[in-house]
């Protein structure tokens, strides 16, 4: 499932922020200064740091499908946030700089990730995934994870999408139509 969102991501940055893919590298790898030290190319990091429940789509109550004869009992997926720190590298500032408003743009312009742009893996899902660039007070953590890096800080910001994660079994009960009591004398 990270590997297909990662791919849509790759592509909406391509696609939809007109960048040349044999002129910019798109990675999704923890930098290091080794790491920094070894690009070729001008390069866009995504950078997965966290992963969490989304409490605000938060829904326990199970989802009931009957037929005939059976019912089926499904609970609903969890809504997990994908924390990506989204940073540039090339040896020109002014490349960094444009590399990064470019792609704040492209992600601030997608409220949701395009369908065209999801892997059938996704679009199966039939979810629409949302998706936000953090705002000042929770953007506040990348000075953190640059210290934690090892690596001097740098312009960044936080990407996040929002996808569901079906943690329930499906299970299949029979179909109960009518009650019925029996009493007895002992």
């Amino acid at each position: 499932m990270i590997g297909a969102i990662q791919t849509s991501i790759r592509d909406l940055i391509y696609t939809h922020g007109h960048i040349d893919a044999d002129a910019v590298d798109v990675r999704f790898a923890r930098p290091s200064r080794q790491w920094v030290e070894g690009l070729l190319l001008p390069t866009i990091n995504l950078y997965l740091f966290n992963m969490g429940e989304n409490p605000d789509f938060r829904n326990r109550g199970p989802q009931v499908t009957r037929n005939e004869r059976t019912a089926t009992i499904k609970m609903p997926c969890i809504r997990v946030d994908l924390s990506f720190l989204v940073s540039t590298f090339s040896s020109a500032l002014q490349d960094e700089q444009l590399l990064l408003w470019r792609v704040m743009a492209v992600c601030l312009h997608y409220a949701a990730m395009p369908a065209a742009l999801l892997a059938p893996e996704l679009q199966a899902l039939e979810t629409t995934l949302l998706t936000k660039i953090a705002r000042d007070a929770e953007s506040k953590q990348i000075f953190d994870l640059w210290k934690g890096l090892d690596l001097p800080p740098r312009p960044a910001l936080i990407y996040t999408i929002t996808v569901p994660l079906d943690v329930a079994s499906t299970l299949e009960t029979p179909l109960v139509l009518t009650r019925s009591t029996r009493f007895s004398r002992t």
